[in-house]
């Protein structure tokens, strides 16, 4: 008998966001303290939107009815199985290559199954309920002859295929997301016959040329990333526009998009750009990406009032400047460049987030204006003191690791409701300046110069406790009685360090809610 695998949807067509993931808080397992989270694409959500929970048939299965959305036959499967399960009653019919039929079911995925037309796909036309979204990404498919008769198609994905060219649209008056990423597409057309299109998706074509766009009054997302395009052009009537991606296109100059006056996410990244130009017109820009590029100064933000999230990482900036305007900024990301003074934050009142890191900086300062400050990231700078964090009474999130630090004790003037402290690679002697900070839950000390530890027992929501790679022989503090059996704590980690065997013995032995970790990752004892 094949498997089944049902997939749990929990809602209809998706917004793919161009933000970032906010900061993880509080889970097991701890990310490398340079780690940031990381950079959502329209991809990475699909995927997240649609994960697929496989389910190895024994028996006769049951699944409840509102959490079941499409049910699919991995290509292993029994090419002639038919299979009739239970969903709050009913009875659904599943076929390989067919098609799901059960009431508020419209959906219909046929990922990775080595399709190669469409017209092969059982059942497809007459479904019941008609099909509103069709996932057929990662096949074989050539051609997109055989989306006649699909009237209520509102969602299609054909990313990840072999075609070449954009077709067979005119049946399909419902339309509004059409998804062609990774393909072999070298030009815009087809397109005139679907004017209810509202997303479309041609990154990582062949596409030289934006062209045959002027039909479609509702497009407010394209996505263009990945194509040999080298000018922006052809926009000029897309005036409901509010996403536009046009990362690593080979783009050299900012132009052509001052008639999108709705446009509110705009990425540039990975271009060969020495100057920010051009966005003069754009009022109501929120999101601005130009990372991986060459700029060497950050300038032309003047009219952007509204912007609230600018991510200029991995360019040559030098100095942190042309901000002044920016009043409604939220998150400043400067990762990877020259700065080596932190200054020009004095209008952000609002910055909730500043990402730092990999810079030149030496010292903290110029942060007593960032009111708002939550998250801030200095890992992997040149500092040696972190006296000037006094006004972020707001901060929740504090990244200093492999820096040059020695003293923790001026933290102790910092009155904010800290929950992640990141050190590791520096070199810290003695914990101190942190008793205080009682909404603390995860601490990193790795590999510093500790020899004892000492001052963490008044920290009654401390959770993950990173210890790995020090002098420490004495865990006493750490380990109960001094322990509340109460306490938060469930991870310790203590790798590397040359702890006395009668106190892992201690540990080992004790029915404790935290783990205690004295092996490296492969599961070897030190």
């Amino acid at each position: 008998m094949g498997e089944i695998a049902t997939i749990i949807r929990p809602g209809s067509f998706p917004i793919p966001p161009f933000s970032n993931i906010p900061p993880r808080k509080g889970t097991p397992k701890k990310v490398h303290e340079d780690e940031k989270p990381e950079v959502t694409t329209e991809r990475n959500e699909m995927a997240k939107k649609r994960r697929r929970v496989t389910t190895f048939l024994s028996k006769e299965p049951s699944f409840p009815g509102k959490f079941l959305k499409r049910t699919r036959l991995t290509p292993d499967s029994d090419k002639t199985m038919t299979r009739f399960v239970t969903v709050h009653g009913k009875r659904v019919r599943v076929e390989v290559g067919g098609i799901l039929s059960l009431d508020d079911t419209p959906e219909f995925n046929a990922e990775e199954l080595n399709v190669t037309t469409i017209a092969e796909i059982k059942g497809l036309h007459a479904a019941t309920p008609p099909v509103r979204q069709l996932f057929l990404s990662e096949n074989t498919i050539a051609r997109m002859a055989g989306l006649a008769n699909l009237p209520a198609l509102d969602w299609l994905d054909l990313g990840k295929n072999q075609i070449t060219r954009i077709e067979d649209l005119e049946d399909l008056p419902k339309l509004g997301a059409l998804w062609l990423f990774d393909n072999r597409i070298a030009k815009i057309e087809g397109l005139d016959r679907v004017p209810s299109l509202e997303d479309l998706n041609l990154a990582n074509n062949q596409i030289t040329r934006i062209e045959g766009l002027e039909n479609l009054p509702h497009l407010t997302k394209l996505n263009l990333s990945y194509n040999p395009i080298a000018k922006i052009e052809g926009l000029e009537h897309l005036q409901t526009l509010e996403g536009l991606s046009l990362d690593k296109t080979g783009i050299t100059r900012v132009e052509g998009i001052d008639h999108l006056p709705h446009l509110k996410r705009l990425h540039l990244g990975g271009n060969n750009l020495t100057k920010i130009e051009g966005l003069d017109a754009l009022h109501d820009l929120e999101e601005l990406t130009i990372e991986g590029c060459k700029l060497t100064k950050i300038e032309g933000l003047e009219h952007l009032q509204k912007l609230k999230v600018l991510h200029l990482e991995k360019n040559q900036i030098t100095r942190i400047e042309g901000l002044e305007h920016l009043s409604a900024l939220e998150g400043l990301h400067l990762s990877l460049n020259q700065i080596t003074r932190i200054e020009g934050l004095e209008h952000l009142p609002h910055l909730k987030k500043l990402e730092l890191d990999h810079n030149l900086i030496t010292h903290i300062e110029g942060l007593e204006y960032l009111t708002s400050l939550e998250t801030l990231y200095l890992n992997q700078n040149q500092i040696s003191h972190i006296e000037g964090l006094v006004g972020c009474h707001h901060l929740k999130l504090l990244n200093l690791s492999q820096n040059f630090i020695d003293d923790l004790s001026p933290l102790a003037h910092l009155d904010a409701p800290l929950a992640n402290l990141y050190l590791p690679r520096n070199c810290i002697s003695h914990i101190t300046g942190i008793a205080h900070f009682q909404d603390l839950t995860d601490l990193d000390l790795r590999y510093n110069a500790l020899t004892h530890v000492e001052n963490l027992a008044g920290l009654p929501r401390l959770t993950y406790l990173y210890l790995d790679g020090n002098q420490i022989t004495d865990i006493t503090e750490i380990i109960p009685p001094r322990i509340d059996p109460g306490t938060e704590l469930r991870r310790v980690g203590l790798h590397g360090n040359p702890i006395p065997a009668t106190q892992r013995a201690t540990v080992e032995h004790a029915l404790l809610q935290c783990t205690y970790v004295f092996k490296d990752s492969s599961g070897w004892p030190i």
